[in-house]
């Protein structure tokens, strides 16, 4: 036994029968229902097990027994979240959690974190990935569970510029009624008053001036004597210009700046002077696409054509039609028998839910989503057809049994 159980894990084949055999003329004879002649069968899963001993005169006895599994072994992690809708409550702080939550197997649980802690919940954490792998009593080890914990973005200004920055509340500058300088050289060159004012401290030269802002929002240009003298126009929204060119340091972007054609032409992106991209003036998108052996556009009204191997970590793609085909238990379904599919593949060569190999080769491509939809729909009606067989099966090594307790009463 293993903690309770005759099989170790779940869907192990640990499992063992130890037969004791009385009476009768030896030597005896075994055969179990899973074709072993042993008398002690071994390497055994879960399961209904049962045998028939037959001795040297002939006679022959039933008997019968069920090994059991312990349930489905899983692990699943969950990390604290805080209010902030992260895992971490500040930029670099170590403050995260996670929580393993263990389905099945068999107490106690070992757990190997790869942090080299062994417990079921860990803390103390950075933002980061994390894993875990879990043992239970029997030895048996799930598969590596693993998260993420996010923490937010570093709220002080790096030398480098910030991203996500929000400018209603990140800003630079004071909160109290103390000036604010910019220095060079450890010299005051600027500085903004708390009242809004803004001086400079740089004595003005004959060939250039300095232009500020007013408190007003209008500029001003400071004269020789250090005087504030405003412009004849007030500022004006910044217009954008019909042909700024793209500079490789970033572009200041305004609402109707673009990077395209404006004339009825293929936008083409290349690198070392190959093409490694392209946006067809209909909108089709082609990456590593020649268009001198490649249709552009591409057949069934591509949005996007990949010309290599797409890697990803998780894809979704839209069924459509027709639906998730858990219909198929429903006790109303009409099963196809066993007989009308045979017949179904001996004269098509294909299931009836998938396209023939012709079809395929024609088109030169498939619908993954159709695709996995149907294959889940013969994998389930496989399933059913088991059941039936399963029950048959059953039904027969019932009326077996039957047959052989008749014969050992009338001989």
């Amino acid at each position: 036994m293993h903690n309770g159980h005759n099989v170790s894990c779940f869907e192990g084949k640990d499992g063992s029968i130890e037969l004791t055999v009385a009476g009768g003329s030896p030597p005896y004879k075994y055969q179990w229902n899973n074709g072993n002649f042993e008398e002690d069968p071994s390497e055994l899963s879960a399961g209904h097990y049962s045998v028939y001993v037959v001795d040297r005169n002939d006679v022959a006895v039933a008997a019968q027994i069920d090994l059991t599994e312990p349930d489905r072994f899983e692990v699943s992690l969950t990390a604290y979240l805080y209010p902030n809708g992260k895992h971490i409550s500040c930029f670099s702080c170590s403050n995260g959690s996670i929580t393993s939550n263990v389905q099945g197997g068999t107490p106690p649980f070992n757990y190997n974190w790869e942090t080299g802690q062994n417990t079921s919940i860990i803390s103390g954490l950075s933002a980061g990935d994390y894993s875990v792998e879990v043992s239970d009593g029997n030895g048996c080890i799930v598969e590596r569970a693993s998260t993420t914990l996010s923490g937010p973005e570093r709220s002080d200004w790096t030398m480098f510029g910030n991203t996500g920055s929000n400018p209603n509340s990140n800003f630079t500058g004071t909160t109290d009624s103390v000036d604010f300088v910019f220095r060079t050289n450890n010299t005051e060159r600027l500085r903004i008053k708390a009242d809004g004012e803004i001086q400079s401290s740089k004595m003005i030269g004959p060939d250039y001036d300095i232009v500020m802002v007013g408190p007003d929002g209008n500029l001003l240009r400071i004269d020789p004597d250090g005087r504030p003298i405003r412009y004849p126009r007030p500022i004006e929204e910044p217009q954008p210009i019909s042909c700024i060119p793209w500079n490789t340091c970033g572009n200041s972007i305004f609402s109707n700046n673009y990077l395209g054609t404006r004339n009825n032409m293929d936008l083409i992106i290349k690198t070392n002077a190959i093409e490694q991209m392209r946006i067809t003036k209909t909108g089709i998108v082609g990456i590593g696409i020649d268009p001198n052996t490649q249709t552009f556009p591409p057949l069934h009204n591509y949005k996007l054509l990949v010309g290599g191997t797409i890697g990803a970590k998780e894809v979704w793609v839209s069924l459509g039609q027709p639906a998730w085909p858990d219909y198929v238990f429903s006790d109303d379904y009409k099963l196809t028998t066993l007989d009308d599919l045979k017949i179904f593949i001996k004269t098509n060569r294909h299931l009836p839910t998938m396209p023939p190999a012709l079809e395929v080769e024609k088109a030169g491509a498939m619908n993954v989503g159709l695709i996995q939809t149907n294959s889940i729909k013969e994998i389930e009606q496989l399933y059913l057809q088991l059941f039936l067989l399963n029950d048959r099966i059953t039904e027969l090594e019932k009326q077996n049994i039957a047959l052989q307790k008749i014969v050992i009463t009338n001989k």
